[in-house]
């Protein structure tokens, strides 16, 4: 298991084909401020940017090049732990899936270069 260092915690583990991970954003995490005063919510971008830093952490290409479909279902609020899976689909295509518990937050399938 992998850990980054970063201002949220993630910590990483690689199962073939797979990839998973854990996930939390601390209420100072500056990807809160603004989005929305009195009520933050972790904004949709970070969920693709989380994507994103779990296959760096796997050393894995990483170069966003199209997110062909994407759906936010529930809000992700400061200090929630978050299961993320990511699961090759064709060379360079994952499909990412965000949970809390059981419940889905947010899917979306990635192209990376």
């Amino acid at each position: 298991m992998n850990t980054l260092p970063s201002n949220y915690s993630l910590s990483l583990q690689t199962t073939s084909p797979a990839l998973r991970a854990s996930a939390t954003f601390p209420k100072e995490f500056p990807g809160f401020h603004g989005h929305f005063p009195g009520n933050p919510l972790l904004p949709g971008f970070m969920h693709i940017q989380l994507a994103l830093d779990i296959l760096a952490a796997a050393n894995l290409p990483h170069t966003l090049k199209e997110i062909p479909t994407a759906r936010f279902t529930r809000p992700i609020p400061p200090e929630t732990e978050i299961q993320i899976t990511l699961s090759p689909t064709t060379p360079n295509t994952y499909e990412a899936t965000l949970n809390q518990n059981d419940d889905a937050l947010s899917t979306f399938t990635l192209t990376i270069e």
